[in-house]
């Protein structure tokens, strides 16, 4: 799922351009968009999933509700400006086996 403060409209526009632009893999334009108020993504926000099992990937600890810290992984933030070398999902690639690993 995708949990932002883009407004859903605007974020399938993104997505079909990046998509479109082969920056992103083609499910990402139908990823299911998650409604969300308040000042903390919540993820009981989520709908039929135990919140428990939902891992949090977020460039800011604000959004993040306290009990649910241990379930967030940090994301650097991807603003301008852009760079070719950034390399950040891969980065938090290592961080999600890290922490499958750790729940094992």
């Amino acid at each position: 799922v995708i949990f932002t403060t883009v407004k859903e409209e605007l974020f399938y526009e993104i997505a079909e351009t990046l998509v479109k632009e082969k920056l992103a893999p083609s499910w990402f334009k139908e990823i299911e968009y998650v409604q969300w108020t308040g000042e903390k993504k919540d993820l009981k926000f989520i709908k039929n999933v135990d919140p428990a099992q939902v891992i949090l990937i977020d460039d800011y600890i604000g959004y993040v509700c306290e009990e649910q810290k241990a379930q967030w992984i940090e994301i650097s933030q991807f603003g301008h400006p852009y760079s070719d070398g950034d390399n950040e999902l891969k980065s938090v690639l290592t961080k999600l086996k890290e922490y499958a690993l750790a729940q094992a």
